[in-house]
């Protein structure tokens, strides 16, 4: 079956509600995390360190053996 844009919208926004409605805070929680997990860590480092520069974050330093 092949849906047309329209549908493809509105099937996607049902099966979200449907999904959240079967969650928990705590999953919903992780979830969000994941997302902004996977965000931060495909960015190239200017992007990342801009990113941390207007959240301000800093930049740990890493432990050398």
């Amino acid at each position: 079956m092949k849906l047309t844009d329209e549908q493809h919208v509105l099937l996607a926004e049902q099966l979200a509600e449907v999904t959240l409605e079967g969650l928990d805070v705590k999953s919903l929680e992780r979830i969000v995390y994941d997302m902004f997990l996977d965000e931060y860590l495909m960015m190239d480092d200017s992007d990342l360190l801009m990113e941390a520069e207007a959240l301000e974050v800093e930049v740990q330093k890493s432990e050398s053996i």
